[in-house]
């Protein structure tokens, strides 16, 4: 049993407990009830890495992508706006990523500079971005407001560039290699929130677990999976069990005789056009009046998939929280009578019973394909 990382699973279940019902029923989860597990979770971490052993450079690293994932996470919670603390968060994070390097004397000379350029930039433009509104605030440079989305993904990437490094050379140790995953597996689902292919909670959530629990505590029931980096197993638990959730919906459409073309059945449902905005998901037609006829289309799941990397999907929650915007979609939803939308339960739900069952019982997909092959 590794009890620091027992402590960091504790303050995960906690953590992911509360948030999710938060989303469920606000549809929101304020920044601050991460502040905790930040704390907790590095503090764990921390004291894991020093006692396996680990040298002084891994644990400054490690503050590095802390530091830079939880400046990721403030500058995005803040609808493009940076907070004052934000830069200082960068300067931290630069300091410590070099101070990582400087220890551990690999060839990571490359990854240092570029590392430390592009956090210095992003803390310029983290200042200019301050005088501005929001990222669609005129005046701001195609460029500016490129580089200030997409700067934190590189930054992690650079860093997993140099741990990857360093293993190469011969000279890491088991916690840089966990560093590496992390690095790696957290930065996939930065990349994923920046393309609005996930929810903020979502990936928030993803990442606390990478950070703060990379290994199993202790063996899990049905016994490690061959990769023992927990998160992983989280993941593949978490979508497992959501698989579950499209057959749910099918079925209550069958009995309901709800009917719609393939496989909208599986994923969405009909609500009332008067009470749409009190109902959470993201709606699957679209609608157009024309001399007073009404017209009525499926969303093709491609168009449903490029809206929501432009953040152009209509969502039910929006339709509550600005009526003005969504004043003609409202009226023509209500002389509609009826609207099919898809289902808005949280992934974060599963993100919890993922993690949940990784820790105790372990990976499932491992778990049974070895009962398949009779292991």
């Amino acid at each position: 049993m590794i009890l620091p990382l027992v402590i960091a699973s504790m303050a995960v279940l906690l953590t992911l407990a509360y948030a999710s019902l938060l989303d469920v029923r606000d549809r929101s989860v304020p920044v601050h009830v991460w502040y905790p597990l930040y704390i907790v979770g590095s503090i764990a971490v921390i004291w894991y890495l020093v006692e396996i052993p680990s040298g002084w450079g891994t644990v400054a690293g490690y503050a590095a992508l802390v530091i830079t994932l939880v400046y990721g996470i403030e500058l995005d919670a803040k609808d493009g706006k940076v907070p004052a603390h934000v830069p200082v968060l960068a300067i931290g994070a630069t300091a410590l990523q070099a101070l990582a390097w400087g220890f551990l004397w690999s060839s990571l000379g490359i990854a240092a500079i570029a590392g430390f350029v592009v956090l210095v930039g992003a803390l310029w433009e983290g200042f200019e971005l301050t005088k501005k509104a929001s990222l669609n605030e005129e005046g701001l440079s195609p460029f500016a407001r490129l580089f200030i989305v997409w700067h934190l993904p590189l930054v992690v990437a650079l860093q997993a560039l140099g741990w990857a490094a360093l293993l190469l050379a011969g000279k890491g140790g088991l916690g840089d290699l966990l560093l590496l995953l992390v690095a790696l597996y957290a930065g996939f689902f930065l990349v994923f929130a920046v393309m609005n292919l996930f929810g903020f909670a979502d990936a928030i959530a993803l990442i606390c677990i990478a950070l703060f629990v990379p290994r199993f505590p202790f063996e899990p029931l049905f016994g490690y999976p061959p990769l023992d980096f927990l998160p992983f197993s989280a993941l593949t638990n978490a979508v497992i069990l959501n698989l579950v959730t499209p057959v749910g919906i099918f079925i209550w459409n069958a009995v309901k005789g709800n009917r719609a073309p393939f496989p909208y059945t599986f994923f969405g449902f009909p609500v009332k056009g008067d009470t749409i905005e009190h109902t959470y998901g993201f709606v699957m037609e679209e609608f157009s009046e024309k001399e007073g006829t009404l017209g009525r289309r499926w969303i093709p799941v491609h168009s449903a998939l490029s809206q929501m990397v432009t953040a152009k999907r209509v969502y039910t929650k929006d339709l509550k929280r600005y009526p003005e915007k969504y004043k003609r979609e409202l009226a023509l939803y209500r002389k509609a009578g009826t609207v099919w939308i898809s289902y808005g339960v949280p992934f974060i739900l599963p993100i919890l019973a993922g993690f949940a069952t990784a820790l105790l019982g372990g990976d499932i997909l491992f778990t049974v394909m070895g009962a398949l092959a009779g292991r």
